[in-house]
């Protein structure tokens, strides 16, 4: 189910982010280029973010994840992939067992890569999911991830799937 979810995301991104990049960058607007596409507000019941936050420093991804609760619906769902990082994780990657050694901190995260730090950026589990209720999501499931050597996994990425809560944030 989540393959098939994550070729739905591909296609549908071949054939909308083109589109949706071409008509921004001739929109006229006193806010600047693509400013106005991403001012819809709440109009999705959905978000889906596969291998995005994975290479996002903290900023960025603080400020896309208080996007994504500004253009939900108050009940939508949001399912993103993380590397999250935690006791288990943390053993794993000790004794060797982890694809990735995120061992250079950067900005309240960890990379694999100091020059480079975008290559894979993992978050403290605890830190994701206080960020994610101080900003009204109620997180449903944490599903691990492969890339620490788990044995028992649902996908390569952490999944963190979470809803906005039903009342509308004041």
């Amino acid at each position: 189910c989540l393959g098939l979810l994550h070729l739905v995301e591909l296609v549908s991104a071949l054939i909308i982010h083109p589109i949706s990049g071409a008509l921004s960058d001739f929109w006229a607007s006193s806010w600047g280029r693509r400013r106005p596409l991403i001012l819809l507000g709440t109009a999705f019941d959905f978000v889906f973010l596969a291998s995005v936050f994975t290479h996002m420093l903290p900023p960025d991804m603080e400020n896309y994840l208080r996007e994504i609760v500004r253009v939900l619906r108050p009940g939508g769902s949001s399912l993103i992939s993380f590397f999250l990082l935690n006791r288990e994780a943390g053993e794993l990657q000790n004794r060797g067992a982890s694809s990735l050694d995120f061992t250079h901190e950067v900005g309240g995260a960890w990379t694999v890569d100091r020059i480079n730090p975008e290559t894979a950026i993992g978050y403290k589990e605890e830190a994701v999911v206080s960020l994610y209720r101080d900003l009204g999501f109620r997180v449903e499931s944490v599903n691990y991830g492969a890339w620490c050597g788990r044995k028992d996994y649902l996908s390569y990425q952490d999944i963190v799937v979470a809803a906005k809560d039903q009342r509308e944030a004041s």
